[in-house]
């Protein structure tokens, strides 16, 4: 704005030159001042510098403003844009995890269908197909006992469960420990499973009353 400025001042200097000029030459011709009320300035004064340099810093703001308004625009934008591109790798990321969850239940799916294959005898009660499948760290200890009561049900022994008539119950080992359950009852060559944990014994012990 430096060269408006000074653009400005040469202007306005020739302005004072020439009104000067104009003024004098109005004294020669007027010399008691007729045409000019006592008090009235006369109509040909120029505007000051310090006028012209308020109009100046005014659009010099105007300037800045819309600079930086242009400026908060292109970060939103760009802002908007990140969020969009993260929420679609998010939403890859999650179709990815779904796809490997139903891959890995349909695979788990498959295992408890191969495990009744190989346990006809067996009847698994209430909720026993989703405890094998997805609540056990370790299936090892618990097929190797329902293997025994599918073929050694003479051998095998377990502990009488006191509250429920003809139920008799064996510990497996679940990977956390030897908290899992396993109650059986024998009808005929079947025998009738419920596969569960220690801390729902109470749980389990109503259940098999009723059956």
């Amino acid at each position: 704005m430096n060269w408006i400025a000074t653009v400005a001042r040469r202007i306005l200097g020739r302005s004072s030159e020439a009104t000067d000029r104009r003024d004098s030459d109005t004294r020669r011709a007027d010399p008691v001042g007729e045409g000019i009320a006592p008090g009235e300035k006369a109509s040909t004064e120029a505007p000051g510098l310090d006028e012209w340099m308020r109009a100046f810093d005014l659009d010099k703001e105007k300037v800045q403003l819309a600079q930086e308004k242009s400026r908060l625009a292109e970060a939103n934008a760009r802002l908007w844009k990140e969020l969009i591109e993260r929420n679609a790798r998010l939403d890859e990321s999650a179709k990815a995890q779904m796809s490997a969850e139903q891959a890995l239940r349909g695979m788990l799916d498959r295992e408890i269908e191969l495990i009744e294959a190989l346990l006809p005898n067996i009847d698994f009660l209430r909720d026993s197909r989703d405890v094998l499948r997805d609540r056990l760290k370790s299936r090892r200890s618990a097929l190797m006992v329902l293997r025994d009561l599918s073929i050694r049900p003479g051998v095998i022994k377990g502990t009488r469960v006191q509250a429920a008539e003809g139920w008799l119950e064996r510990h497996f080992t679940t990977g956390d420990g030897p908290n899992g359950r396993i109650y059986y009852r024998y009808s005929g060559e079947r025998c009738s499973v419920v596969v569960s944990y220690k801390v729902d014994q109470a749980a389990d012990i109503r259940y098999l009353q009723t059956l």
